[in-house]
């Protein structure tokens, strides 16, 4: 199909998307979704009658209250209007760099664009008052700023504005979420010093879980793999999945099992889970597996992704020990590889595309 095809045909499936999400959301509102979770202890708090507060969240919705701007349906709804609009925007733009040619920044923006607006739990999200959407638009902003840092030609002075903006949006994500914004800020230097295209992976997949291991050992990481992950333990639910780091024998192995179950959905307990692993993780999964074959394309934005990827996977595998709340956390790692095989896709296609075009000239 020609691009200039393509470009009609992405815009009208987004507009069907963004149709059917309004139909939905007007159908349900709060009513069958809401009412349950944080959603329901953020909006005590934004009326006063709670005063439990982990993050900045429940306090601006609080503000808002104040203000006599505050409506659980309100901030609802925009939420969707991010959902909709401003979150596939910005991870399309977070694709596209200086230089692009117009019809692969068209083909490549409007696909990464359309398959965010596809993903059902992030909007699954925008029902109630949770937080999830305003941390998954700063997270795409910050990927947008990160691609404009480390764009090619960019003077200085205007690589530090970047800079700065993305520190801004990892410390928004921080009061949030903090170990978001730690992860953010950690896989900035990476974009320097890990080249994903050309690095032995089966080397820093050793040196990764060796370093977890020795790590667990040392007892470095109870607060978050022991502590936290307990809590779990105490809480009614069948989607617990029972999986305790208690030996460093085996750690590796509970790791890895909790890995494959929350990150890749390899764990069926209800019909929820099945449904989410057909819809979410098997995208994700032919997704990783094209990015990993065609990895001699990425750049060292790619490699922030993946630094990324690996640093936010690592703390909530570790901490969590639930598949509803992994379908939660993990969206933002499921983003980061759809990005990732965007910018890599295009790289592939300005490269294919010059050697055609000098295999033309030599033949001319």
């Amino acid at each position: 199909m020609r691009g200039t095809t393509w470009s009609y045909v992405f815009p009208i499936f987004l507009f069907v998307i963004v149709v059917a999400k309004i139909s939905v959301f007007d159908f349900c509102a709060i009513q069958p979704f809401g009412i349950q979770g944080d959603a329901d202890q953020y909006h005590a708090y934004a009326l006063g009658l709670d005063d439990v507060a982990y993050t900045i969240w429940p306090p601006f919705l609080r503000f808002l209250h104040s203000m006599g701007w505050y409506s659980r349906e309100g901030v609802a709804g925009v939420l969707l209007g991010l959902n909709m609009l401003v979150i596939p925007a910005l991870a399309a733009l977070s694709v596209v760099r200086r230089g692009m040619a117009r019809k692969t920044r068209l083909q490549a923006g409007w696909a990464v664009a359309v398959l965010v607006s596809l993903y059902p739990t992030l909007y699954f999200y925008t029902l109630d008052v949770y937080r999830d959407e305003v941390l998954m638009f700063i997270f795409v902003t910050g990927l947008v700023c990160t691609r404009r840092l480390l764009d090619a030609g960019v003077a200085p002075r205007i690589r530090g504005v970047w800079l700065l903006s993305c520190l801004a949006c990892a410390s928004v994500l921080y009061l949030l979420r903090p170990y978001l914004g730690a992860a953010f800020v950690v896989a900035l230097p990476c974009a320097f010093l890990f080249d994903f295209g050309r690095a032995r992976l089966w080397l820093w997949g050793a040196l990764y879980l060796a370093a977890l291991n020795v790590a667990f050992a040392l007892g470095l990481l109870d607060q978050i793999a022991v502590h936290y992950r307990a809590i779990f333990s105490v809480l009614e639910g069948h989607t617990t999945l029972g999986i305790v780091f208690d030996s460093p024998w085996t750690f590796l192995l509970d790791f890895m099992r909790s890995w494959f179950c929350q990150l890749f959905g390899l764990y069926f307990p209800s019909g929820f889970a099945w449904l989410a692993f057909f819809l979410e993780s098997m995208p994700f999964i032919a997704a990783l597996w094209w990015l990993l074959c065609n990895r001699r394309y990425a750049d060292r934005y790619v490699g922030f992704l993946v630094a990324f990827f690996f640093a936010y996977a690592t703390v909530w595998i570790l901490g969590n020990d639930n598949l509803g709340a992994a379908v939660r956390l993990r969206m933002f790692n499921y983003v980061v590889v759809l990005v990732a095989c965007g910018v890599v896709w295009e790289r592939r296609k300005t490269h294919t595309s010059m050697l055609g075009s000098s295999a033309l000239a030599r033949v001319s």
